[in-house]
């Protein structure tokens, strides 16, 4: 009986130890959360799509996430990303995207709220916003940047 009662014990303590460490840990993790209000977006001189880092550094290697505002009308020349992952969420407007190393109309595709995409690894794609602004979630995993493919000259 002393026997049971002890290891009965030695596993409480056990418990309480893991339990312990598991909330030291959380309490090290920084909490991150933002409400609409809260995103605050950055202009890129090179593009009129505006972004907001709401979790990680795209610019080194890991996890990122991103809100991006697209402005209504805004055609996105074809480019590439080298992120080993890049998935992106409509979450406003629709946006209009195609792959390929050429932008062509005919092969975009309609992408409205609430729709989803992976994106292949370095993979050639344009996009344009028409009739709206657009708002979209890029999760990643970088390092990540934006590499335009050169367009043969008409």
């Amino acid at each position: 009986m002393k026997s049971l009662i002890n290891t009965a014990v030695l596993a409480g303590v056990c418990a309480c130890l893991t339990i312990g460490a598991a909330a030291s840990a959380a309490e090290t993790e920084k909490k991150v959360e933002f409400l609409p209000g809260d995103v605050k977006y950055t202009s890129n001189p090179a593009s009129p799509a505006q972004s907001a880092v709401l979790y990680g550094d795209p610019s080194k290697e890991g996890l990122y996430v991103l809100r991006v505002r697209i402005p209504a009308n805004t055609r996105l020349p074809v480019h590439t990303h080298p992120d080993q992952v890049r998935i992106v969420s409509i979450l406003s407007g629709t946006l209009y995207f195609g792959y390929g190393e050429k932008f062509e109309e005919s092969k975009l595709i309609a992408y409205g709220p609430g729709s989803f995409y992976k994106e292949p690894i370095g993979a050639a794609h344009y996009s344009w916003t028409k009739e709206g602004e657009v708002i979209c979630d890029v999760i990643g995993v970088g390092p990540s940047t934006t590499n335009l493919v050169k367009q043969a000259a008409n």
